[in-house]
């Protein structure tokens, strides 16, 4: 068996190409017969796993990007809310103008649950960048590993 490396490049449906190496050893190993719920299944070779790991990994980001950025709109609309609440509270003539204390006293127990959702959206929201920024640093592995 020779050392050599092998390029193949793969391309997918939607475009978006891999490329990965590996030794011409690996790829002429005989695939292992699983057991699968109702019929037998063969594996993959490590260059197969790889381009359907780097396949799989880009809609896992497109999802988490999707939901990150669904999040965001719903924190910056909650936030909208609570502005339109408090001016809606000044043209009532319930909050007296006087100084910042006394307009936030005011104007607290009527935004409150709105605050509290804002707190807990933004918990949310970065907890979904933090996922989102994961997937792409494991995208990013998966993409030097295939290179």
């Amino acid at each position: 068996m020779s050392s050599l490396k092998n390029k193949i490049t793969g391309t997918r449906n939607n475009g978006i190409s891999a490329a990965y190496t590996f030794s011409e050893a690996s790829s002429q190993k005989k695939s292992v017969l699983r057991k699968g719920d109702d019929k037998m299944q063969a594996t993959s070779s490590p260059a197969e796993i790889l381009a359907n790991k780097l396949y799989t990994i880009a809609d896992k980001v497109r999802k988490a990007e999707t939901v990150y950025y669904v999040a965001v709109h719903e924190l910056n609309t909650l936030k909208l809310d609570i502005e339109m609440r408090e001016v809606d509270l000044f043209k009532s003539g319930k909050v007296d103008g006087k100084n910042e204390l006394t307009r936030k006293v005011s104007i607290l127990p009527e935004t409150e649950m709105l605050l509290r959702k804002k707190l807990d959206l933004e918990a949310k929201v970065h907890r979904l960048k933090s996922d989102y920024w994961h997937l792409k640093a494991v995208q990013e592995n998966y993409r030097h590993i295939a290179n």
